[in-house]
């Protein structure tokens, strides 16, 4: 007597995509030397995987540079439909803006017809690793970039936002990991020598059957890149990356009436969390978190399982109370603190667990309280920088500071700018507001 077989068709590899999302609706059956867009686009390695596309390096005919190819899966959502929109936007947007050149911009697109569908397929820029994988790769404990490679990058990231801005756009997912190494690109490139021949994994049913033409008939492991961010050349260059939850201002009130923001909770606005409208102000206190992420070496908060509580609680240990919009829109506020904003004895986190000010701990992160070594910051840089991070981090939406104010601030203008003109002396800014 057979049994019925319920679980997966198909033998499982490691660092591979789901099988089984190979079907109607799903992932494109991609092989090594495809040629896409006829025959614009060769395919050399595979670089990664979400639930809703494929990734590939591939290499430009027409230029003979390479570029990443992002195929989709053939089922087309709202938000997929609505992020090439995003994407459109930007691509569209003011040509002179300085900060256009360090936004992954969309370079093509084109439809792929399979035996799954028809798959939208969007051409980007060669890019390493992210920010927050460079810092994680570094040799030295600190986990930190060389100050003046940090300070070049904070100015980018400042400059990418206030483009994405400018084309009405809010990013709402900002953080190091959707902040990119932008690869030196040439005819040459030398990280596609690792990976020439990548290992095809042979693709097998469990019932023996063939496989069908939905499923391909092997699959690449991801290759991915590794540039650790004490080994940054100084005139690197970052792509913000990622903006598959961004959406449109809208026309008259500029917000966002879908509340809920993906963002990971340790860097997301509070008022996110309380299903208060989303602005531009969002990305701007998203934008302060990860500047302290870039120019330290630990995140401002850090929780291994972070939640809203947690977080709004790190915040008025570092910030101070919670305005009465949101202390009072706290559902759970009562397990953590009495009415007149004193602890209670049972949540009361002991001494160790008490966050210092925001001045120490960016004193901490940034290396200052060490006496065995420098890492090229000073107590009056640390002045300018607190100004700062306080004008984009307030509580309040509408008391943070815009993009464009905080690229007039001191601390860009005595630290950021001089570092970035160094690091890419043909960068215009004459076109900056």
């Amino acid at each position: 007597m057979s049994s019925t077989w319920f679980g997966p068709a198909h033998f499982w590899h490691e660092n591979v995509e789901d099988l089984e999302q190979y079907s109607s609706g799903g992932y494109h059956p991609v092989y090594l030397e495809d040629k896409f867009c006829v025959g614009r686009y060769e395919v050399i390695y595979k670089l990664g995987d979400g639930s809703f596309f494929t990734v590939w390096l591939c290499k430009d005919a027409r230029t003979q540079h390479y570029v990443f190819v992002k195929v989709a899966v053939s089922k087309k959502g709202r938000r997929q439909t609505f992020e090439l929109e995003i994407l459109r936007a930007i691509r569209d947007g003011d040509s002179k803006h300085p900060g256009k050149r360090f936004v992954n911009l969309l370079l093509d697109e084109f439809t792929i017809d399979g035996p799954n569908g028809c798959h939208q397929c969007l051409v980007f820029p060669v890019a390493l690793n992210s920010v927050a994988i460079a810092k994680e790769a570094s040799t030295r404990d600190s986990r930190m970039f060389p100050a003046p490679v940090a300070r070049s990058i904070v100015v980018q990231v400042l400059l990418a936002m206030s483009h994405v801005h400018s084309c009405g756009i809010v990013h709402a997912d900002l953080h190091t990991q959707n902040i990119l190494i932008r690869a030196r690109q040439s005819k040459s490139w030398p990280l596609v020598e690792p990976y020439k021949c990548p290992e095809r994994l042979k693709v097998k049913r469990y019932d023996g059957a063939p496989i069908g033409p939905n499923v391909p008939e092997y699959q690449v492991q991801s290759q991915g890149t590794l540039t650790p961010a004490d080994t940054i050349p100084s005139d690197c260059e970052v792509l913000v990356t990622d903006f598959g939850e961004a959406f449109l201002m809208d026309d008259t009130s500029g917000a966002h009436q879908e509340y809920e923001l993906n963002t990971p909770f340790l860097v997301r606005p509070l008022d996110s969390m309380f299903g208060f409208p989303i602005t531009t102000a969002a990305d701007i206190w998203t934008l302060g978190m990860t500047v302290f992420d870039i120019l330290g070496r630990s995140r401002l908060f850090q929780d291994y399982w972070p939640d809203a509580d947690t977080v709004l609680c790190k915040a008025i240990d570092t910030f101070g109370p919670l305005p009465p919009k949101i202390w009072q829109s706290w559902p759970s506020r009562s397990q953590y603190f009495k009415d007149d904003g004193s602890w209670q004895e049972a949540a009361r986190p002991s001494e160790e667990e008490i966050l210092p000010t925001l001045t120490d701990r960016i004193r901490d992160s940034l290396g200052l309280r060490e006496e065995s070594e420098t890492f090229g910051y000073t107590e009056v840089e640390l002045k300018s920088l607190e100004k700062m991070l306080r004008s984009m981090l307030q509580y309040e939406p509408e008391n943070r500071a815009t993009v464009d104010e905080v690229l007039r601030s001191e601390w860009v203008r005595e630290y950021g700018m001089p570092a970035i003109i160094d690091a890419l002396p043909d960068i215009d800014l004459s076109n900056l507001n």
